[in-house]
Parts: structure tokens; sequence; C-alpha cells
């Protein structure tokens, strides 16, 4: 795994989510509908390579395909007319990624050595899913709010820091796979704390 590679994806990330902290109600429902539709075609990859996994006799991941499964069936409903339907559908939409989650989790612990980087690869991409719809949440759930403008600041201002982190962490020449995980994964809890 290029470490390195995975730095600036990550700093990109943290702009994304730092600018779509700034949409309005109705940027914010458009860009709700794309990212499920990225989140699906990228899904559908992942279910590519479950498929060449159990082709090669990983024959544990039956669980794993049914949730993704599961979720490409939420992240297929069509969009929604309120903004109640549109919460009720993002709760949904969370919860299919969570069992997701859990179910990778599951195949770093238990799995081949195969199946355990795939996994770990894998895993980061959904939490970065995750983390798009979990925004979403709060942009909907506040939005309107007097609180919003505060709260927004608060996890404007966590992104940056978790930014920092990355851009600190790039500049180690030595820096290996298992404690860029072990301290990216640290700083990343601190900005979900802000959700």
């Amino acid at each position: 795994m290029d470490v390195k590679q995975k730095l600036k994806e990550w700093k990109i990330q943290a702009e994304l989510l730092k600018i779509q902290m700034h949409l309005g109600k109705k940027e914010t429902e458009i860009a709700f509908e794309e990212k499920k539709k990225e989140t699906s075609q990228w899904l559908n990859g992942i279910s590519e390579d479950i498929k060449s996994l159990q082709r090669a006799g990983q024959e544990n991941l039956f669980s794993l395909k049914s949730k993704v499964e599961d979720l490409q069936i939420q992240l297929t409903l069509k969009e929604v007319d309120s903004l109640e339907q549109l919460k009720e559908h993002q709760r949904r939409l969370n919860n299919g990624l969570n069992e997701v989650k859990n179910e990778l989790n599951n195949n770093i612990e238990n799995g081949t050595e195969s199946i355990k980087k795939w996994a770990d690869v894998t895993e980061h991409k959904i939490d970065q899913y995750h983390s798009n719809f979990e925004l979403f949440k709060l942009q909907l759930k506040m939005e309107g709010e007097e609180k919003f403008d505060e709260k927004r600041s608060e996890v404007v201002n966590k992104i940056s820091e978790y930014k920092a982190s990355l851009e600190n962490l790039e500049s180690q020449t030595d820096l290996k796979w298992g404690s860029f995980k072990k301290e990216i994964g640290s700083a990343w809890d601190d900005v979900k704390k802000a959700f």
C-alpha cells in the first residue's frame, strides 16, 4: 500500500468535506443524490472484487456480499420529496454503511492475509463515504437552526486539524501502513466526534 498516495487522497477528501459543510439546503440535497450514485458505482466494483475473491476460494464472504447488495438497494431508491423522507433515507444508508463496515472488520480480524489487505483498504474507503453521509445527516438535521453555524464551524475546524495531521504525516519519510492507520484513525475519530 502506497501510504503517500493515501495521504494525498485523504487530504483531498478533507477539503471536499469542508466544502460540503458550506452547502445550502438545496445544494445539500443535490450533493446527497450525487454521492449516492458515486457510492453505488464504487460498490459495483466491490461486488466484482467479492466475486473474484469467492472464485479464488474465499467462501467466507457471503455475508459481506449480502450486506453490499442490501446497501446497493438503498442507494438506488428514488429521490425523496420531503426533508423528513430525506432524513429517513439517509438514516437507512448510514445503517447499511455500518453493516458493511462491521462485516469488513470481521474479515480483517478473521480472514486470510489477502482478504485482510483487501478489507482494510476497502474499509477506509467506506469510512470516507460514511463520513460524507454523516455530514449530510448533520446538515439536514440542523439546517435552519441557530446552532447550525456554530456546529458547522466546529466541524470545519476539526477537519482542518485533521488535514494538518495528514500534512504532518506526509513529511515523515519512514511511514509504514500500520502506524499510519493508527495515527490517522485517531485523528479522524476526533473529527467524527464533532458530527
